[in-house]
């Protein structure tokens, strides 16, 4: 994997120590600035543990309310909130994206959105707020 400073986007650093466990700590030697590898990503600065992080992905992508994610994995509300605001945000970022090309086979998959989330564009279609 390439290491690129995320402030200047240098690739000459040295390794400045460990965060945590086993989280490799850079410093880069142009602008001075000590990044790792989560630096500037989704993830920096998020305190869950990895096995928690995948079942709390998992219960967004299927759609559970913040009060089962509370429940069921022990995080606050707010937590629980932010990470499905930050998943969601990742995933329409990512969708704007790709451009379907050749046979594509949609299956049908029903989502109820509340009236309140959605509004009315250009071309009259409904789009959903992230």
């Amino acid at each position: 994997m390439e290491i690129k400073c995320p402030t200047c986007g240098s690739e000459d650093y040295v390794k400045a120590g460990l965060i945590a466990k086993e989280k490799q700590r850079y410093k880069c030697l142009n602008c001075k600035r000590r990044f790792n590898d989560l630096s500037r990503t989704v993830f920096h600065g998020q305190k869950l543990s990895g096995r928690v992080m995948r079942k709390l992905f998992a219960l967004i992508i299927r759609d559970a309310t913040i009060e089962d994610i509370v429940e069921l994995l022990g995080v606050s509300i707010i937590t629980a909130y932010v990470w499905r605001i930050k998943v969601y945000k990742c995933l329409g970022n990512y969708q704007k994206s790709v451009v379907l090309s050749g046979n594509v086979w949609i299956d049908e998959f029903f989502i109820p959105v509340n009236r309140k989330d959605l509004i009315m564009n250009k071309e009259k279609n409904y789009k959903v707020l992230a």
